[in-house]
């Protein structure tokens, strides 16, 4: 275990390595953030996922993207500016705007941050058996929004690579209401323990089905398949 001193607050940082891949686990003032790191499919690029949750569950960031294994220490530099430029209360949304333009296609979500009620719907209809196309015709969203939502809230695996991330939702978006769907599965949408990733794994490797994990752990099937694929498992739905 190691500290880093920032500017305010402190972070405790957890890291393990395998082979070329490391694990980060730091907590700053009220967020939780959670950071892998390991190669990608792709020649000479690394792959970086980033999650933060505060203390009430809520996703506030939410990062992913591969970098040049070569650019590693430029990457650090344009963060550190960026920061650096958001505390002196520089303008940054011409930049976010610039990015958002060059994404391919459609792919923009115009609609802005999801509200709770929103997020409550796409919880129930998900868990229904929709699929993205059909949950993006049915909450006026586009199919990339739904799939890095879904992403992001646990539901559904890491999008593919053709799909490019969407503008992050604003740090205050609420958080959502589960309490009907735990009158059916009582774990629904609490977050993982690491206890629960190792049993889940060995449950799962030793051929138990989704039906027999959904009943164990209680979460519905949506949620065991996701959090398989996570754990590096491939299982289709």
């Amino acid at each position: 275990m190691s500290r880093v001193q920032p500017e305010e607050g402190e972070f405790m940082v957890d890291e393990s390595k395998h082979h070329e891949a490391a694990y980060l686990r730091l907590r700053h003032e009220d967020t939780n953030y959670e950071v892998s790191v390991e190669p990608s499919s792709s020649k000479g690029l690394m792959r970086i996922d980033v999650i933060g949750c505060n203390t009430a569950g809520e996703v506030v960031t939410d990062l992913h993207g591969e970098v040049n294994i070569k650019h590693w220490e430029l990457i650090g530099q344009l963060l550190s500016l960026l920061a650096s430029a958001t505390k002196s209360g520089a303008n940054t949304e011409n930049v976010a705007t610039r990015r958002e333009q060059r994404s391919i296609g459609s792919s923009t979500d115009r609609r802005g941050s999801w509200t709770e009620e929103e997020i409550g719907h796409l919880r129930n209809l998900h868990e229904s058996g929709m699929t993205s196309a059909q949950l993006a015709k049915h909450l006026d969203r586009t199919e990339k929004s739904i799939k890095w939502k879904l992403h992001s809230l646990g539901l559904a695996a890491f999008p593919s690579e053709e799909v490019s991330p969407p503008k992050l939702a604003k740090r205050h978006e609420p958080a959502y209401r589960v309490e009907d769907l735990r009158r059916t599965h009582s774990n629904s949408h609490k977050r993982w323990t690491e206890e629960e990733d190792v049993r889940i794994s060995e449950r799962f490797k030793d051929g138990a089905n989704t039906d027999e994990l959904m009943s164990e752990f209680g979460r519905n099937r949506n949620a065991i398949i996701a959090r398989l694929n996570r754990l590096g498992f491939q299982v289709e739905k």
